[in-house]
């Protein structure tokens, strides 16, 4: 079993100041360094900081490091992915989309399905946009707001094997319907 000891770590729930943490493909155990035994199977791992977060989950980024989720290749998705997770801590990614065209949009859900496919740390799309209000688009190009629609996020889905977890909307726009779409898929409001 792996081991980091001698730490400040935050476990979402409170703050250890003086600790350890167990861990193979999952954490096997966390606790203060008063009560920590040493066992035969511990491998120390030696780090050079001395806290100890939960990694991140972005939720709302469309991009970074000179790509972005609506135009990158698959593979360019995934590096990118790769890179916010080395430098930025993050352990699971939702790609971000924008008010655009229904073609490029469908373009960016087979990229991002097919980054998704080979790169386990990007774990949903948020599809910010076409639905939203032309009074709160903030930088969203107006031209390509439409009313909420869940046959076209059906479709979206669908293409995206799956992956849509999160949707930015207009709710005085929306219908019962697409809510209910919503609602039945697990895909957040």
């Amino acid at each position: 079993m792996k081991l980091i000891k001698n730490k400040e770590i935050y476990t979402g729930n409170e703050v250890i100041y003086q600790g350890y943490i167990r861990f193979d493909q999952k954490i096997a155990e966390v606790g203060n360094m008063e009560d920590f035994v040493e066992k035969a199977d511990d491998e120390e791992i030696v780090t050079e900081g001395n806290i100890l977060i939960p990694g991140f989950i972005d939720v709302h980024s469309h991009g970074g490091y000179g790509k972005d989720n609506m135009d990158a290749l698959p593979e360019e998705i995934s590096s990118m992915v790769n890179k916010m997770a080395a430098e930025e801590g993050i352990t699971t990614y939702f790609c971000t989309t924008m008010t655009q065209t229904y073609d490029k949009i469908e373009a960016a859900m087979k990229n991002i399905a097919s980054a998704a496919e080979k790169n386990p740390i990007i774990q949903g799309i948020h599809v910010e946009g076409p639905f939203i209000s032309e009074k709160y688009k903030g930088a969203q190009d107006a031209s390509f707001i439409k009313k909420p629609d869940e046959k076209t996020l059906e479709v979206w889905n669908k293409i995206s094997g799956g992956l849509i977890r999160i949707v930015t909307y207009a709710p005085e726009e929306a219908d019962a319907q697409f809510e209910a779409w919503c609602e039945e898929h697990k895909v957040v409001l």
